[in-house]
């Protein structure tokens, strides 16, 4: 979504549709492969509770003036991308600025997954028995 096409009123407009979505925070530092910079731009994830049809997808932004939607493979994913945790060659946007509407819940796209929390706990047993910690109170400390 691009501020110089979109309508004033556009978030007023998703809005509308009673669906959750999220915005990016605007994407104003990037910049194209020949090292120009790329126009400011938003990028917006639509989220329905089932399958949702390319064709009611057109139908919902067509009064946004957006290039064509594009499927999400992963909403986690995209909402990483949102302010590109996993392209440190690219500008880090704050992750504070992604803006939730219609009850979509941001962090949940953050939450650790069974994975990365058995890590985590690796991570932690590992820092206690070298750093000798004996007492809950004094790793509390750290």
């Amino acid at each position: 979504m691009y501020p110089e096409s979109a309508p004033k009123n556009w978030r007023e407009i998703l809005d509308e549709m009673h669906m959750r979505w999220i915005e990016s925070p605007l994407h104003d530092k990037d910049f194209n492969p020949d090292g120009t910079i790329k126009k400011p731009h938003w990028h917006v994830m639509l989220s329905a509770d089932g399958p949702i049809t390319l064709k009611a997808v057109e139908k919902i932004i067509e009064p946004l003036n957006v290039p064509a939607p594009q499927k999400v493979g992963s909403g986690r994913g995209m909402i990483r991308y949102f302010i590109h945790l996993d392209n440190p060659e690219k500008y880090q946007y704050s992750r504070d600025e992604i803006v939730g509407h219609g009850g979509a819940d941001v962090e949940s796209y953050f939450e650790l997954t069974k994975t990365s929390k058995i890590s985590v706990m690796k991570d932690i047993a590992t820092y206690i028995y070298e750093n000798e910690i004996d007492n809950y109170a004094d790793f509390l400390g750290f």
